[in-house]
């Protein structure tokens, strides 16, 4: 049971130097009581006088304008949170995004620790900066409900228009059209975007080497069909293989995409060895006067399946997601809305037959991101030893003006979380065991029920 604890906290934890003050949203979870089932006997932990401290903003000093009118932000995002058990504060932890890193430091650890996002270029540190600068508005902001989305029907019988430009001539009748491009000009055309597009979009089809040798090989031919009757377009795609000039007579490659008002179905099809296998399938539909949207992903005939649904129920915004891989479901959703005068959240994430999580949260608020309420969690395991865990407490929410943040002043000298050597890991293994062993000391007060 005192391991139960100890995970429970790491996982708010999860969930969640120079001083400055700033304007952050603080978030805190105050005096948890802890109940854990396994089998007949029931155990609990009261942490009243404890509370976990979450505190987001932007740290560092204030923009200035230069005399040329460049704007010159050096504030970095900033996580903080801190653990206080009677007064005593237990632990405390920043994280931030400097430059191309996320650095995370806690009391405790001789380095702090980053990861390197430099893979996404400048988007994952501006998209933060952008986040965390917009957070008192954000604070104040409800999740809106999904009212509704018309799509229109695409109009496909225009790939006809453009044919021309490539030198084709599609045999076409008034609500009809079919079209053959060779294999010559289809390699001509993707060496052309081969040499244009960058090394990352074309390792999704094995790299540039790997498209320049099917090319070498003969590549292959289109041939396509297009029909519309006014309330459905279809477009039937075809590859075929070309070898020494000469073009197969059946389609390795079949695409097919059907599109109607509110409603898009495309299919990937290859064929091997006589044999028909869907590489993939994917499903876009909406109900708009039920304000009702949905998405249907399967990969691989079947063998990975996403469904992701938005839609009303009893006044409430649910968002819907399933995943099903290997004979392995997930299921999650999200509920939100007004019940009693009070605002409400109710996530769910579920593995069939291994778990279920279930976030409880009830505020009310004054309109200006302060909030006030409970909040429940309750975790079910169903592998032996089977258990239910149950944490409950206050919440509460609050923009404060002057807020002080504590920067990494060392994050220089961060343990790179990608490269570390053993004896890095060694020495922050120890570090972390020493940092969980004080936490679980201070909480090691978990209890039979009375």
């Amino acid at each position: 049971m005192k391991k139960l604890l100890a995970i429970a906290l790491a996982l708010m934890l999860l969930m969640a130097s120079v001083a400055c003050a700033e304007t952050a949203s603080v978030m805190t979870f105050s005096n948890p009581l802890i109940t854990v089932t396994q089998g007949d006997q029931t155990n609990t932990a009261d942490l009243t006088g404890s509370t976990l401290t979450v505190a987001m903003g932007m740290a560092g000093e204030e923009p200035v304008v230069t005399e040329n009118g460049d704007v010159v932000d050096d504030r970095v995002p900033t996580i903080q949170f801190d653990i206080v058990k009677d007064g005593e504060t237990l632990l405390n932890g920043v994280v931030q995004v400097i430059g191309e890193r996320m650095v995370v430091d806690m009391e405790g650890l001789s380095r702090p620790i980053a990861l390197d996002m430099s893979a996404a270029g400048g988007v994952a540190g501006d998209g933060y900066k952008t986040m965390f600068a917009s957070l008192p508005e954000l604070a104040k902001a409800k999740l809106p409900a999904f009212t509704g989305v018309e799509i229109p029907k695409v109009d496909l019988m225009a790939i006809t228009a453009f044919l021309p430009m490539l030198g084709i001539t599609p045999e076409t009748t008034e609500n009809s059209a079919s079209f053959e491009v060779p294999a010559e000009m289809v390699n001509m055309l993707l060496q052309m975007l081969i040499s244009q597009a960058p090394e990352q979009a074309l390792q999704l089809f094995g790299g540039a080497d790997a498209l320049n040798q099917m090319l070498a090989s003969g590549g292959f031919a289109l041939k396509g069909n297009i029909s519309d009757d006014g309330d459905t377009s279809v477009l039937d795609l075809g590859l075929y293989a070309a070898e020494n000039g000469v073009t197969a007579d059946e389609a390795f490659l079949v695409i097919d995409f059907v599109s109607a008002a509110n409603s898009d179905v495309l299919n990937v099809e290859m064929s091997m060895q006589d044999q028909s296998i869907t590489l993939g399938n994917l499903a876009l539909t909406s109900v708009p006067d039920q304000a009702e949207l949905n998405v249907a992903l399967e990969l691989m005939s079947g063998m990975i399946k996403l469904a992701f649904s938005l839609y009303p129920q009893d006044g409430a915004q649910v968002a819907a997601l399933e995943l099903s891989a290997q004979d392995q479901k997930l299921n999650a959703s999200l509920v939100y809305g007004e019940k009693d005068g009070a605002d409400y959240t109710d996530f769910t994430l579920a593995g069939e037959n291994q778990f279920a999580m279930d976030l409880y949260v009830k505020t009310t608020g004054d309109g200006e991101g302060n909030e006030d309420g409970n909040c429940t969690m309750t975790l079910d395991t169903y592998t032996e030893p089977q258990q239910n865990i149950v944490i409950d407490g206050e919440i509460s929410q609050r923009m404060v003006d002057d807020y002080t943040f504590n920067s990494i002043e060392n994050a220089a000298s961060a343990i790179d979380a990608a490269t570390a050597t053993e004896e890095e890991n060694a020495q922050l293994q120890q570090e972390l065991n020493e940092i969980g062993a004080k936490l679980q000391a201070a909480f090691d007060v978990i209890q039979p029920a009375a």
